[in-house]
């Protein structure tokens, strides 16, 4: 078998690997961050909330890790 091939296929995968776990752990941070939610009764505020920490934290976040 050709090794080139190898290679190529595990730099694939750690590649991305690593882009979906860093990925995935700032949308475990954003539904964590969410969780406190549940004690606003006005729906507006929960969607202040819900588009600043979509916008604030989870893009510029995501894109310094280059996804």
């Amino acid at each position: 078998m050709n090794f080139n091939i190898l290679i190529f296929f595990f730099f694939f995968f750690s590649h991305y690997y690593h882009h979906y776990y860093s990925f995935s752990y700032y949308l475990s941070r954003f539904f964590t961050q969410l969780s406190f939610l549940n004690d606003f009764n006005d729906i507006d505020d929960l969607k202040e909330i819900k588009v600043k920490i979509t916008s604030e934290e989870i893009l510029n976040k995501a894109r310094n890790h280059n996804i």
